[in-house]
């Protein structure tokens, strides 16, 4: 049996192909805007802390420490810093028990744009020595 090919079968597959481009366009931009960590950071700007971790989640797309920092003043201030994805801090020997609450480390990053206390982390260092850098600077 044969079916005659009026074109709306045409149609449809032409209008399905543009709707997949146009959504796989939208999801390359939305991960593009993503990983411009200058819309949210002042890549110009370094800020260096000494911090007590409270929580530590090795979790996609970014691993977050939530800390809290004292100023000179001895007023505590939390703060989270944003690191690298947990795959390329799996790969530099990082798991999720290596920091703990209570942990004393020492941060350098790129403070949040919004005034909010977040942190894009270039380098960390624990107190028993363990250092991360993920610093493009860094010699």
């Amino acid at each position: 049996m044969t079916t005659k090919n009026d074109g709306i079968g045409t149609n449809r597959k032409r209008i399905v192909v543009t709707a997949m481009s146009v959504g796989i366009l939208l999801a390359a931009a939305t991960l593009r805007a993503h990983h411009n960590a200058g819309v949210s950071y002042d890549l110009k700007t370094k800020v260096t802390m000494t911090a007590v971790v409270t929580k530590y989640l090795l979790i996609n797309p970014h691993a977050l420490i939530y800390c809290d920092v004292k100023d000179e003043n001895g007023k505590v201030t939390n703060w989270v810093l944003e690191s690298e994805a947990p795959q390329r801090l799996y790969r530099s020997g990082w798991r999720k028990d290596t920091l703990k609450p209570g942990d004393v480390i020492t941060v350098m990053g790129n403070p949040a744009r919004n005034n909010k206390k977040w942190i894009a982390l270039l380098t960390l260092e624990a107190s028993e020595g363990r250092v991360l850098n993920f610093d493009p600077d860094a010699e």
